[in-house]
Protein backbone atom coordinates (compact mmCIF):
# COMPACT_ATOMS: atom_id res chain seq x y z
CA UNK A 1 0.00 0.00 0.00
CA UNK A 2 0.89 3.21 -0.90
CA UNK A 3 -0.38 6.90 0.53
CA UNK A 4 -0.38 9.92 -2.14
CA UNK A 5 -2.13 13.24 -3.00
CA UNK A 6 -4.07 11.43 -4.81
CA UNK A 7 -5.37 8.55 -2.19
CA UNK A 8 -4.34 5.04 -1.64
CA UNK A 9 -2.96 2.69 -4.23
CA UNK A 10 -2.36 -1.21 -3.75
CA UNK A 11 0.57 -3.22 -5.65
CA UNK A 12 0.15 -6.93 -5.63
CA UNK A 13 2.37 -9.40 -7.21
CA UNK A 14 -0.39 -10.91 -9.59
CA UNK A 15 -2.61 -7.74 -9.75
CA UNK A 16 -0.02 -5.29 -10.43
CA UNK A 17 -0.97 -1.64 -9.08
CA UNK A 18 -4.27 -0.74 -8.77
CA UNK A 19 -6.38 2.25 -6.74
CA UNK A 20 -7.91 1.07 -3.48
CA UNK A 21 -9.70 4.38 -3.44
CA UNK A 22 -9.80 5.81 -6.64
CA UNK A 23 -8.86 9.87 -7.56
CA UNK A 24 -11.04 12.49 -7.05
CA UNK A 25 -12.15 12.25 -10.90
CA UNK A 26 -12.26 8.74 -10.54
CA UNK A 27 -15.84 6.68 -10.68
CA UNK A 28 -16.06 6.85 -7.14
CA UNK A 29 -17.34 10.10 -7.07
CA UNK A 30 -20.05 8.92 -9.20
CA UNK A 31 -20.74 6.17 -6.77
CA UNK A 32 -24.16 7.35 -4.28
CA UNK A 33 -23.21 4.49 -1.56
CA UNK A 34 -19.97 5.53 -0.57
CA UNK A 35 -19.17 5.57 2.77
CA UNK A 36 -16.91 8.84 4.87
CA UNK A 37 -13.74 6.95 4.98
CA UNK A 38 -13.85 6.05 1.11
CA UNK A 39 -14.91 9.76 0.77
CA UNK A 40 -11.47 10.69 2.65
CA UNK A 41 -9.37 7.90 1.32
CA UNK A 42 -9.42 10.07 -1.73
CA UNK A 43 -7.81 13.15 -0.65
CA UNK A 44 -3.96 13.42 0.63
CA UNK A 45 -3.11 10.65 2.30
CA UNK A 46 -0.03 11.67 5.24
CA UNK A 47 -0.04 8.09 6.95
CA UNK A 48 -1.15 4.61 6.55
CA UNK A 49 -1.25 1.85 9.34
CA UNK A 50 -2.43 -2.05 9.53
CA UNK A 51 -4.44 -3.28 12.14
CA UNK A 52 -2.21 -6.08 14.45
CA UNK A 53 -5.49 -8.60 14.10
CA UNK A 54 -6.06 -8.45 10.17
CA UNK A 55 -2.54 -6.95 9.21
CA UNK A 56 -3.40 -8.39 5.72
CA UNK A 57 -6.75 -6.67 5.07
CA UNK A 58 -7.50 -4.05 7.60
CA UNK A 59 -6.03 -0.91 6.64
CA UNK A 60 -5.79 2.40 9.07
CA UNK A 61 -4.74 5.81 7.43
CA UNK A 62 -4.54 9.31 8.38
CA UNK A 63 -5.45 12.57 5.95
CA UNK A 64 -4.81 16.08 5.92
CA UNK A 65 -8.27 17.36 6.89
CA UNK A 66 -8.06 14.99 10.31
CA UNK A 67 -9.68 11.88 9.30
CA UNK A 68 -8.63 8.33 10.40
CA UNK A 69 -10.39 5.68 7.96
CA UNK A 70 -10.42 2.23 8.87
CA UNK A 71 -10.52 0.10 5.14
CA UNK A 72 -11.50 -3.16 6.04
CA UNK A 73 -11.82 -4.80 2.25
CA UNK A 74 -13.26 -7.84 3.77
CA UNK A 75 -16.26 -5.87 3.77
CA UNK A 76 -18.05 -3.82 0.88
CA UNK A 77 -16.91 0.10 0.87
CA UNK A 78 -19.90 1.42 2.06
CA UNK A 79 -19.30 -0.70 5.18
CA UNK A 80 -15.65 1.45 5.79
CA UNK A 81 -16.21 4.06 8.28
CA UNK A 82 -13.88 7.18 9.82
CA UNK A 83 -13.27 8.82 12.62
CA UNK A 84 -12.33 12.59 12.94
CA UNK A 85 -8.92 13.37 14.89
CA UNK A 86 -8.16 17.55 15.58
CA UNK A 87 -5.78 18.34 13.61
CA UNK A 88 -3.95 16.59 10.22
CA UNK A 89 -2.90 13.08 11.00
CA UNK A 90 0.65 12.93 10.27
CA UNK A 91 1.48 9.90 11.99
CA UNK A 92 -1.02 7.33 12.79
CA UNK A 93 0.50 3.75 15.33
CA UNK A 94 -1.50 0.86 16.04
CA UNK A 95 -1.04 0.42 19.98
CA UNK A 96 -3.45 -2.82 20.70
CA UNK A 97 -5.73 -4.85 18.62
CA UNK A 98 -8.58 -1.95 18.30
CA UNK A 99 -6.70 0.89 19.33
CA UNK A 100 -4.98 3.67 17.24
CA UNK A 101 -2.72 6.63 18.06
CA UNK A 102 -2.90 9.47 16.06
CA UNK A 103 -0.82 12.68 15.83
CA UNK A 104 -0.12 15.79 14.37
CA UNK A 105 -0.51 19.60 14.59
CA UNK A 106 -2.06 21.77 17.05
CA UNK A 107 -0.16 19.82 19.54
CA UNK A 108 -2.99 16.98 18.92
CA UNK A 109 -2.01 13.59 19.82
CA UNK A 110 -4.05 11.33 21.23
CA UNK A 111 -5.34 7.28 21.22
CA UNK A 112 -9.13 6.34 20.01
CA UNK A 113 -10.95 2.75 19.92
CA UNK A 114 -12.24 1.96 16.82
CA UNK A 115 -15.01 -0.20 18.61
CA UNK A 116 -16.90 3.31 19.72
CA UNK A 117 -17.34 4.69 16.47
CA UNK A 118 -19.11 2.54 13.20
CA UNK A 119 -20.65 4.60 10.38
CA UNK A 120 -21.09 7.70 12.78
CA UNK A 121 -23.25 5.18 15.14
CA UNK A 122 -23.03 4.48 19.15
CA UNK A 123 -22.59 0.67 19.59
CA UNK A 124 -24.49 1.08 22.82
CA UNK A 125 -27.63 3.30 21.85
CA UNK A 126 -27.65 2.64 17.86
CA UNK A 127 -28.27 6.76 18.09
CA UNK A 128 -26.44 8.43 15.18
CA UNK A 129 -23.52 10.66 16.70
CA UNK A 130 -21.01 13.32 15.84
CA UNK A 131 -17.77 10.98 14.12
CA UNK A 132 -15.55 13.60 16.49
CA UNK A 133 -15.08 10.71 18.33
CA UNK A 134 -13.45 11.08 22.05
CA UNK A 135 -10.46 10.20 22.30
CA UNK A 136 -9.49 7.48 25.14
CA UNK A 137 -5.96 9.09 25.55
CA UNK A 138 -4.81 12.50 25.12
CA UNK A 139 -0.99 13.29 25.74
CA UNK A 140 -1.63 17.16 27.04
CA UNK A 141 2.37 17.34 26.86
CA UNK A 142 2.95 17.10 23.38
CA UNK A 143 3.93 20.39 21.39
CA UNK A 144 4.18 20.25 17.93
CA UNK A 145 2.07 23.41 16.33
CA UNK A 146 2.77 23.31 13.12
CA UNK A 147 4.90 19.96 11.59
CA UNK A 148 4.18 17.21 9.39
CA UNK A 149 7.19 15.95 8.99
CA UNK A 150 8.50 15.17 12.29
CA UNK A 151 9.63 12.26 14.31
CA UNK A 152 7.18 10.03 15.97
CA UNK A 153 7.48 6.13 16.89
CA UNK A 154 5.86 4.29 19.57
CA UNK A 155 6.79 0.58 21.00
CA UNK A 156 4.46 -1.39 23.02
CA UNK A 157 6.17 -3.59 25.11
CA UNK A 158 5.08 -4.72 29.07
CA UNK A 159 9.08 -4.22 30.16
CA UNK A 160 8.24 -0.28 28.90
CA UNK A 161 5.68 0.86 31.24
CA UNK A 162 3.61 -1.22 29.06
CA UNK A 163 4.27 0.91 25.98
CA UNK A 164 5.99 4.30 24.98
CA UNK A 165 5.42 6.69 22.40
CA UNK A 166 8.97 8.91 21.23
CA UNK A 167 7.72 12.11 19.78
CA UNK A 168 9.91 15.09 18.82
CA UNK A 169 8.66 18.55 19.76
CA UNK A 170 8.88 22.00 17.86
CA UNK A 171 11.57 23.48 19.87
CA UNK A 172 13.77 20.56 18.96
CA UNK A 173 13.56 18.12 22.22
CA UNK A 174 12.45 14.96 22.38
CA UNK A 175 9.66 13.42 25.18
CA UNK A 176 9.06 10.19 26.01
CA UNK A 177 5.23 9.36 26.96
CA UNK A 178 4.13 6.38 28.80
CA UNK A 179 0.89 4.73 26.34
CA UNK A 180 -0.66 3.68 30.12
CA UNK A 181 -2.14 7.43 30.87
CA UNK A 182 -0.37 9.82 28.63
CA UNK A 183 1.78 11.10 30.69
CA UNK A 184 5.42 12.50 30.20
CA UNK A 185 8.23 10.16 31.57
CA UNK A 186 10.99 11.50 32.50
CA UNK A 187 14.40 10.50 30.88
CA UNK A 188 17.66 12.74 31.25
CA UNK A 189 19.52 11.62 28.23
CA UNK A 190 16.59 11.79 26.09
CA UNK A 191 15.19 15.05 27.80
CA UNK A 192 18.76 16.87 26.93
CA UNK A 193 18.09 16.21 23.07
CA UNK A 194 17.93 19.75 21.25
CA UNK A 195 18.96 20.01 18.10
CA UNK A 196 19.04 23.99 17.53
CA UNK A 197 21.76 23.81 20.17
CA UNK A 198 23.73 21.86 17.87
CA UNK A 199 22.37 23.61 14.92
CA UNK A 200 21.24 20.60 13.15
CA UNK A 201 17.54 22.01 11.98
CA UNK A 202 14.71 22.74 14.19
CA UNK A 203 13.28 19.72 14.85
CA UNK A 204 13.91 15.65 15.24
CA UNK A 205 12.49 14.57 11.92
CA UNK A 206 13.43 10.77 12.24
CA UNK A 207 13.69 8.48 15.40
CA UNK A 208 12.41 4.53 15.42
CA UNK A 209 12.65 2.12 18.18
CA UNK A 210 14.02 -1.27 17.76
CA UNK A 211 15.68 -4.36 19.60
CA UNK A 212 19.16 -4.70 18.74
CA UNK A 213 20.42 -8.59 18.84
CA UNK A 214 21.37 -9.43 22.82
CA UNK A 215 18.85 -6.21 23.82
CA UNK A 216 16.04 -6.81 26.38
CA UNK A 217 14.45 -4.10 25.89
CA UNK A 218 14.15 -1.90 22.50
CA UNK A 219 16.71 0.97 22.15
CA UNK A 220 15.47 4.76 20.61
CA UNK A 221 17.24 5.50 17.41
CA UNK A 222 17.15 9.19 17.17
CA UNK A 223 18.87 11.38 13.89
CA UNK A 224 20.50 14.12 15.36
CA UNK A 225 21.84 16.16 12.53
CA UNK A 226 24.37 14.08 11.02
CA UNK A 227 24.40 11.51 13.76
CA UNK A 228 22.13 8.57 14.62
CA UNK A 229 22.17 8.75 18.44
CA UNK A 230 21.06 5.14 20.15
CA UNK A 231 19.10 5.31 24.30
CA UNK A 232 19.09 2.64 25.90
CA UNK A 233 16.01 2.21 28.79
CA UNK A 234 15.94 0.70 32.01
CA UNK A 235 13.58 1.71 34.92
CA UNK A 236 14.45 4.85 36.84
CA UNK A 237 14.81 5.41 40.42
CA UNK A 238 11.38 6.59 41.07
CA UNK A 239 9.57 4.68 39.25
CA UNK A 240 8.49 7.33 36.57
CA UNK A 241 11.25 7.52 33.86
CA UNK A 242 13.92 5.92 32.22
Amino acid sequence: MAGTNQGIFRLRDREGTTWLSPPASGPLSDSAAVSSAMEASQGDILALEYLPLNPAEVLLFGNRSGTVGVLDQRTPTQEWFSLEHKSSVAHLKAVGDFEVLAAGPRSAMAVYDLRCTRNGANNATGQVVSNKTRPIMQFAEYKNQAHIHIGLDVVVDPGLDGGVVAAAHDDGKVALFSLRDGKRLKSPAVDAIDVTKARSGNVVKSLQFATMPCDRLASLFVGEGPRINKYSFGRGDEGDGF
